[in-house]
């Protein structure tokens, strides 16, 4: 019974014994499971090329043999990332084209289950080499008619794939540009219906990247084709110059009873010869007419067109200028006009009679050249050009007549023209 009692506990310290080392193994197990891999990579940000296919790379450290590597989400479009042995691999999947340069990250993994550890590291790509944009076309100013859809074309030249055209806002209401290829198109979304031209201007901008190249063109639209007949500068066109940049109009407003002179022999040059002769101009007449009286009280038809406002710019016409309203007036020459009463000169005349009343009209205090009944002779004006010490030039525009009268006359009136500018 001894011996039993000595073996069953000779039994029992080895099964303790036992299991103390068993508990001991499994706790040194446990401890090892639960001991992260060690990771590191240098360098720890890799800068690649702007071109795409441009690679880099990283050494990994680590006492795992299990290495991976991953792109965070947002680079994916552009980054790509693989682990060969220890040697982290990324490469650009596109070129840099942005106006900057751009960062990316990759995520690289050491180890298996719980023991994996990460990090990340950081990529730069750098920018596309910037080409500098040249841009510039086959000229620099367009002028374009002033009917509506009237249009120019302008070749335009770039090293870009593409150009932009900004009409500036004084121009947006009237120009619209347009491109198709290396055509540019300018072209009128409305009528110029001014007596003058219209300008602005259209910027051409080709680049990228923050390079760009602009430059300006200038653009014109013409006035309206001018007619005789047309109200310019507050009076009717009745001459146009041959190169058509100045032109002549006639006031509306007329004055009544207005003498040439208050007295009827009234010298203005000296030995008492009449000097105010200029047929052509009558502007060079009132000159004359002020050297002898400078407030032209003596000469009522010159003094009210003098005074007529805007003051100064109206002045009473030549012998010609005079026959050229007549002219505008009748749509025929005073030689070739229907010598009669006006309501029996031909329907062509009396027509053109009509628009041209109807001009006059339209001006503030506007009367008609002819205001009398058209079965009288009609309403005769003075012109500037003394025909002699006693008389003047006149036109009579109800039955056509040029002729001379006493200058202290005052059953005629005084018309007023001034010069303007057509362009």
């Amino acid at each position: 019974m001894k011996k039993i009692a000595i073996i069953l506990s000779v039994a029992l310290t080895a099964l303790a014994c036992l299991c103390a080392c068993s508990e001991k193994v499994q706790t040194s197990t446990q401890q090892q499971e639960l001991t992260p891999a060690t990771l590191a990579v240098s360098p720890s940000e890799i800068s690649i090329e702007k071109l795409e296919g441009s690679t880099g790379t990283a050494d990994i450290t680590s006492d795992s043999e299990v290495l991976s590597a991953s792109v965070d989400f947002p680079y994916r479009s552009w980054l790509g990332a693989t682990v060969e042995g220890t040697v982290l691999k990324v490469k650009a999947l596109t070129a840099n084209t942005a106006a900057a340069v751009r960062v990316g990250e990759i995520i690289v993994y050491a180890g298996e289950g719980i023991n994996t550890v990460s990090t990340r590291v950081k990529v730069t790509q750098a920018l596309e080499d910037a080409v500098e944009p040249t841009l510039s076309c086959d000229r620099s100013e367009v002028t374009i008619a002033s009917a509506l859809n009237s249009f120019a074309i302008v070749n335009v030249t770039t090293n870009m794939d593409e150009f932009t055209a900004s009409v500036a806002d004084d121009g947006k209401d009237w120009l619209l540009a347009s491109i198709d290829g290396t055509a540019l198109t300018l072209k009128a979304s409305s009528a110029n219906e001014a007596s003058s031209e219209r300008s602005t201007t259209v910027e051409l901008k080709a680049g990228m990247n923050g390079r760009f190249a602009t430059l300006v063109i200038s653009v014109k639209q013409s006035a309206k084709s001018l007619a005789i007949g047309d109200i310019v500068n507050g009076g009717v066109l009745f001459w146009i110059s041959e190169d058509g940049k100045t032109g002549k109009v006639l006031a509306g407003p007329r004055g009544e009873g207005k003498a040439y002179c208050t007295d009827k022999t009234t010298a203005t040059g000296d030995g008492g010869t009449q000097a105010a002769t200029d047929r052509e101009n009558g502007r060079v007449n009132v000159a004359v007419l002020k050297s002898v009286d400078a407030s032209l009280n003596k000469f009522p038809a010159a003094q009210y067109c003098e005074t007529m406002a805007p003051a100064g710019e109206w002045y009473l016409p030549a012998i010609e200028e005079l026959t050229a309203i007549f002219k505008a007036y009748n749509g025929t020459t005073i030689d070739g006009a229907t010598v009669d009463n006006p309501g029996k000169i031909s329907a062509e005349e009396k027509a053109a009679r009509a628009l041209f009343d109807a001009a006059v009209l339209s001006l503030p205090g506007g009367v008609v050249l002819n205001a009398k009944d058209e079965s009288t002779a009609g309403d005769s004006a003075f012109s500037s050009t003394e025909a002699s010490l006693d008389k003047a030039y006149y036109v009579r525009f109800g039955k056509a007549l040029c002729d001379k009268a006493v200058k202290n006359g005052t059953a005629r009136t005084a018309r007023c023209i001034k010069v303007v500018n057509l362009k």
